[in-house]
């Protein structure tokens, strides 16, 4: 069985790695499955096994990509914790920046927009942001926290897509600042 599972991965590890290779050249739209699988090495029926087109394997990537965030970020409390979670966040898309500059052109913002809310709607940042008034409307906090999030999106895509020359940590503290943290 673990083989099995091993051999999974590998094939989805090897169709990732390859629709990020062709997503330099090409838009997603115009990847067709045959090159992807000739990109990857693999059949086009071991493709079918896992996905139906190209775009869900980008999904996939987009999902990975903000789960191992998440992870990273935790769920901060105080201020202290959320400078270390914003600092992770940094580190961890550093780390991930080629694969984050090509999710930058297909609407993984929204994607990062969901991870930042589900990180920091409850803590105590929000209420820093929401100028310590009490908001319980969902849709209030929805709201806000798109803004936020979307704007530090656009922080973090120009701070990679254009070679800004700021470390992690660097970033970090600008983010922290805007937070008031």
């Amino acid at each position: 069985m673990e083989t099995v599972n091993q051999r999974v991965m590998l094939t989805k590890r090897l169709l990732k790695e390859a629709l990020l290779r062709l997503l330099d050249k090409k838009d997603i739209d115009r990847i067709s499955v045959v090159e992807l699988c000739a990109e990857a090495g693999i059949n086009r029926a071991t493709f079918y096994r896992h996905y139906r087109i190209p775009r869900d394997v980008l999904t996939e990537i987009e999902r990975d990509l903000s789960e191992g965030m998440r992870d990273r970020m935790g769920e901060p409390k105080t201020p202290d914790e959320i400078k270390s979670s914003l600092a992770e966040m940094c580190r961890y898309i550093s780390e991930n920046a080629d694969v984050f500059r090509v999710l930058a052109r297909y609407n993984f913002d929204k994607e990062l927009v969901n991870t930042v809310m589900y990180t920091y709607k409850n803590s105590a940042v929000f209420k820093w942001l929401a100028f310590d008034r009490e908001i319980n409307d969902e849709d209030d906090v929805r709201l806000l926290c798109s803004y936020i999030a979307g704007g530090g999106f656009y922080l973090l895509r120009c701070w990679l897509t254009e070679d800004i020359n700021k470390t992690p940590d660097e970033v970090a503290e600008l983010i922290a600042g805007l937070f008031g943290v």
